[in-house]
C-alpha cells in the first residue's frame, strides 16, 4: 500500500508525516516513508488483505482517518488541511475533579465533541481560524462561551474548562403550572435525583381541573431542569404528561420555567427540604 499525502490548498508534497493502519485486531502498522520513482514522496506499507483503519497525520495539518480494505496493491493520495489542536479538560469548579461525559459545542458546526470518560479531555483538530466554545455536562451548568483562536503561530491551544454543580430538586414543592385546562395546583416530590411524583390538583376557588397523579423523571441538562412524565398512578381521561424546563433559584426554593416549551409557565416553592417515605 502506497500513500500519498499533500496539501489540500496548493497539493505540496508532505514529508515527514506519520502513517499507520490499525487492523482492528491490536495490530498497528507504521509506515515508511520512501521516495518515488519520479521523486513524490510515498509512505509504504506491506499488508495481508483486510480491512484496516487508516491514520495520517503531519505537523501543522488536521489528521485524516478513513476506513480501507486492502485486497491488491493500492496507490492513494489523501489531501490533509493545515490546522491545529485545541485540548479542553473539564473539571469542577468547586472540587476539582473531573466531569465525566462533557460535551463541546461549536458555534461553526452542530457536530459535538465528547470529553473523554476517565480523564475529563477532549481534543479538537481544527483548520486555523477563530472559534466559539461552549462546554456542558448533566448535571453542571453549561460554560460561558469561549473564544479561541487557532494559528500557525499557536497551533496547540489547552484550555481547562471550570463548571459549577447545578442544584438540584430536594424535597417537596407546591405551586401551580398553566395548561389545556388553565391555572393548576401542583405538589411536586422528589422521591431521588431522578424521579418525582407529579401531583396535580384544583387550587382553590378554581373547579376547572382534575385531580392526578403520576412519576416522572427528572433529568438535568445545560443547567435546565427538565421533568418528564413516566407512569400514570391516576389519569383523568383527557389529560396528558406535561413537560417542565426550568431552573431552581440560587437557595433552592424556588423552581420556575416554561409547560411543554411554549409560553405556559410554571412557579413552585419548596414546603419540604426532604422526602419522607
Amino acid at each position: 500500500v502506497d500513500i500519498i499525502l499533500s496539501d489540500i490548498d496548493d497539493s505540496t508534497m508532505l514529508e515527514d508525516a506519520s502513517v499507520t493502519m490499525d487492523d482492528k485486531r491490536g495490530t498497528l502498522y507504521q509506515a515508511q516513508q520512501v521516495t518515488g520513482e519520479n521523486g513524490e514522496i510515498i509512505y509504504r506499507l506491506q499488508l495481508p488483505d483486510g480491512k484496516y483503519t487508516l491514520t495520517a497525520s503531519a505537523e501543522g495539518y488536521i489528521p485524516e482517518v478513513q476506513e480501507i480494505e486492502i485486497s491488491q496493491d493500492v496507490l492513494q493520495e489523501l489531501h490533509l488541511q493545515s490546522g491545529g489542536t485545541l485540548t479542553i479538560s473539564v473539571t469542577d469548579i468547586d472540587t476539582g475533579e473531573i466531569v465525566r461525559g462533557a460535551i463541546v459545542e461549536r458555534s461553526d458546526s452542530t457536530e459535538v465533541e465528547y470529553a473523554s470518560w476517565n480523564e475529563g479531555i477532549a481534543q479538537l483538530h481544527l483548520p486555523y481560524g477563530s472559534y466559539e466554545i461552549k462546554v456542558s455536562a448533566d448535571y453542571y451548568y453549561a460554560s460561558e462561551t469561549i473564544e479561541v483562536e487557532i494559528t500557525p503561530d499557536n497551533d496547540s491551544v489547552e484550555l481547562n474548562v471550570e463548571l459549577a454543580a447545578v442544584r438540584t430538586l430536594e424535597g417537596v414543592y407546591q405551586g401551580w403550572y398553566e395548561a389545556n385546562q388553565g391555572e393548576t395546583g401542583l405538589t411536586l416530590t422528589v422521591m431521588s435525583r431522578t424521579q418525582c411524583l407529579f401531583s396535580f390538583y384544583n387550587l382553590p376557588d378554581h373547579d376547572n381541573a382534575e385531580s392526578g397523579m403520576y412519576f416522572a423523571d427528572i433529568t438535568y441538562e445545560g443547567g435546565q431542569i427538565i421533568i418528564t412524565g413516566l407512569e400514570w398512578v391516576n389519569k383523568p381521561e383527557t389529560y396528558s404528561f406535561v413537560e417542565f424546563t426550568g431552573t431552581l433559584s440560587e437557595d433552592g426554593l424556588y423552581f420556575t420555567g416554561t409547560v411543554n416549551n411554549s409560553s405556559w409557565q410554571f412557579e413552585l416553592v419548596q414546603v419540604k427540604d426532604s422526602f419522607e417515605v
